[in-house]
């Protein structure tokens, strides 16, 4: 079994810097950069007018959160390759991937794991949507988010919005976890204004009784974060800590002592903001698990 103390929350800085290190999205490289989804939305409505006939409003919704997916796993599959992480090795390559559109038609699918196709009128009588996996099916609230952890499938899916025909449906799932530490920005997967989880790998690589890890975090404002612990792939259902923990509006370290008896084993470290343009600025550990 692993535990996990706080033992210390500590502003660094007041200030919010929520642009440095957050990249472009490869994929729509005219739109530009910027955690804000109503501020991508509106790029993308004013580059891409609705026409009424090839171009409609469900378009330019799906555009906008897709290219928030897209940089956000531009940040995630890049530890390693800046500063500390898990090295140059293709073996140690992180990989998240996400997508986003109409649930129903022509439907929103990623690996071996798919929305459902209803119509939206179904969805939204029901008050949820149904995401299918090869282990069971998941229940995603209108207007909310579900978080997928069984045996090696680590997902998180979301609806944040219905129309009669349509719904709006968004997908992450991680394949290859990010090891800690690693020296460099990383945010969260979002839907709009909703916010997921990050994921990574904590495997110490000599036997330790613990271990400090230091998560620096940009907070656009204050809020709560909730960091758990959970089984490492092939057992992500298992929850074994979890820490509420509250951050003021700026750049503050969060230091958590996970440790296991007798020692430290591998596990998955869950985090979860409330903001959807909170921001990761590195994770450190004490001693280093390279």
């Amino acid at each position: 079994m692993i535990y996990a103390q706080v033992r210390e929350v500590k502003r660094v800085s007041p200030n919010v810097d929520l642009t440095t290190g957050i990249p472009k999205p490869k994929i729509f490289d005219w739109l530009k950069p910027t955690l804000n989804y109503n501020d991508m939305l509106q790029q993308v409505q004013q580059d891409v007018p609705v026409d009424g006939q090839e171009v409609v409003a469900w378009m330019q919704i799906a555009t906008a959160m897709n290219a928030m997916a897209e940089s956000v796993m531009q940040t995630y599959n890049s530890i390693g390759s800046i500063g500390i992480g898990s090295g140059g090795s293709s073996s140690g390559v992180p990989s998240l991937q996400g997508t986003s559109g109409d649930g129903f038609i022509p439907g929103v699918y990623l690996n071996n794991i798919h929305f459902l196709s209803q119509n939206g009128y179904t969805v939204r009588n029901q008050d949820h949507a149904v995401v299918v996996t090869p282990y069971s099916n998941f229940n995603v609230p209108v207007g909310g988010s579900t978080i997928i952890a069984i045996n090696d499938l680590l997902a998180w899916a979301s609806v944040p919005y219905t129309y009669r025909i349509q719904f709006s449906a968004i997908l992450f799932n991680w394949l290859k976890l990010a090891k800690i530490p690693f020296n460099q920005r990383v945010t969260f997967p979002t839907a709009g204004d909703m916010v997921g989880p990050q994921f990574f790998d904590v495997n110490p690589s000599l036997p330790t009784p613990g271990v400090l890890i230091d998560i620096g975090i940009t907070s656009p404002q204050d809020q709560d974060i909730v960091i758990t612990g959970r089984g490492p792939s092939g057992n992500y259902q298992q929850q074994m800590f979890t820490n509420d923990i509250n951050v003021k509006s700026g750049q503050s370290d969060i230091i958590l002592f996970a440790y296991g008896i007798p020692t430290l084993s591998e596990f998955t470290l869950q985090i979860l903001p409330q903001q959807s343009q909170t921001v990761i600025d590195y994770i450190k550990t004490y001693p280093p698990i390279y």
